[in-house]
């Protein structure tokens, strides 16, 4: 049998990103070289740095793996990275951190107070400090060596922040302010996310997906706890398991009669919330929703 491999070309190309409408608008043509270091730890792809020959101000940028082989030519997406360079000053080489961000379903305005429940390691947060610098921003996350890679994150991009080190599915008492706008970017079964994670088809358990949706559901009371009437709770997942997604949104409408959905525009339809399948738009499976407190 013939090595396939050793057939294979590869190659990246870099797109910029508009974070408002988040897709692909500029191919950069400017890049010498790349390195991706992948974080096994999380959903996101971790971190990069690509060396340029110009000048780059902060932006978004979306990387793809390209392969070709026998004619055919693939285009992978290998992750969407905020850019920033040192001081604002072009040295030839861009920093990044890795990015995976629903922010625009929040609705931010000038002065609310967010919650990130399960922030790190930090790509979020910084989206969400992008788009509205001008709120309060508190950052929690069960995992405390992770929540330290989210503060050192926004911390050498210049962002301001709390930080909590919390389960959000256990007892959460001990937190008395209350919040306008809550994101619940959940622990899930990463089933949305499989083609950058193989690892998930073998290592996943029928009994893990139980264990999550209970943990969701424990994350998504204890927030809506915490929201203000009229405020916003976005809750999403990378996952394409209706268990974990629309399931989940049914039984907690129920369980919250105060809670309504929020519909919102997607590929110019209003829906009330949205399963992105692998593949669609060259991207991977996530779930949107979101609600308002009546």
């Amino acid at each position: 049998m013939a090595d396939w491999l050793s057939t294979m070309q590869q190659t990246y190309e870099y797109y910029i990103v508009d974070p408002g409408t988040w897709k692909d608008i500029k191919r950069l043509d400017n890049v010498v070289k790349s390195s991706i270091k992948r974080d096994s730890s999380a959903e996101t792809l971790g971190s990069a740095t690509i060396d340029i020959t110009g000048t780059l101000e902060e932006c978004y940028i979306r990387i793809y793996l390209i392969t070709i082989q026998n004619g055919f030519r693939e285009k992978h997406p290998l992750g969407t990275f905020l850019v920033q360079t040192p001081s604002y000053k072009y040295d030839g080489k861009v920093q990044t951190v890795s990015l995976d961000a629903y922010t625009p379903l929040l609705e931010l305005k000038e002065g609310d107070n967010v919650l990130d429940t399960c922030c790190a390691p930090g790509g979020k947060s910084a989206h969400i400090l992008d788009i509205a610098p001008n709120v309060t921003l508190t950052c929690a996350d069960v995992d405390e060596q992770r929540l330290n890679s989210a503060k050192t994150n926004l911390q050498r991009l210049n962002r301001t922040a709390k930080f909590l080190h919390l389960d959000f599915s256990a007892d959460i008492s001990g937190i008395k302010e209350t919040f306008d706008k809550i994101l619940v970017d959940a622990p899930c079964s990463g089933t949305g996310v499989i083609r950058r994670h193989p690892d998930i088809k073998w290592l996943r358990r029928q009994k893990d997906i139980k264990n999550l949706v209970t943990t969701q559901e424990k994350i998504l009371d204890n927030a809506f706890a915490l929201l203000n009437k009229g405020g916003i709770l976005v809750y999403t997942t990378c996952s394409i398991l209706k268990q974990e997604n629309e399931d989940q949104v049914k039984k907690f409408l129920d369980r919250h009669k105060d809670a309504k959905i929020l519909p919102f525009e997607m590929k110019g339809k209003v829906v009330d919330f949205y399963q992105r399948l692998p593949g669609e738009n060259n991207s991977d499976g996530f779930f949107y929703s979101r609600f308002i407190k009546a």
